[in-house]
């Protein structure tokens, strides 16, 4: 509780508008007061705060994306960074949409497990050694890796085949 000028006792309603209307204060809000109260001791928030030095522990990734097959399969990066995909047939591989320079996306590709020997075509934005573009395993659910790191729009790309 505080007194006014005049001596009087003022309840703490009033007090509070007192104090929140002198521009002198700095007073919190509200919603200041609460946003505070909710944060734990040594907890930041992304509200203003820099990235500079982040150092990151322990393990940091997304879930596997499963990418639907169909004669030209789709990536949407954003949706993780390892994808999956069984060969129905044979398909295209399209330039992925949403890369980030820098990012590293995996690509798993799996033969079907009824017949195999499918092929699979590449979009521009996978670059592979030499400029010849990989040939998958072929036998009934071979699985195959495409790796690639993001160099702008282009994905700078290696391939390991035949994983058993």
């Amino acid at each position: 509780m505080g007194f006014s000028e005049s001596g009087s006792q003022l309840t703490d309603s009033e007090v509070k508008t007192a104090y929140e209307n002198n521009a002198d204060t700095n007073a919190f809000t509200d919603a200041e007061q609460t946003k505070l109260g909710n944060i734990d001791q040594g907890v930041a928030t992304t509200d203003d705060v820099a990235f500079d030095n982040l150092a990151l522990t322990g393990q940091g990734g997304t879930a596997l994306n499963t990418l639907t097959d169909a004669a030209n399969i789709a990536t949407d990066c954003n949706l993780g960074n390892v994808h999956e995909v069984v060969l129905d047939g044979n398909r295209t591989l399209d330039n992925p949409t949403n890369l980030v320079s820098g990012n590293t996306y995996i690509w798993i590709v799996k033969q079907d497990a009824t017949t195999g020997s499918r092929t699979l075509a590449y979009g521009t934005a996978f670059l592979f050694p030499g400029g010849t573009a990989p040939t998958l395993s072929t036998a009934i659910n071979s699985v195959d890796l495409i790796c690639g790191v993001c160099s702008g729009t282009d994905l700078i790309c290696s391939f390991t085949a035949d994983f058993q």
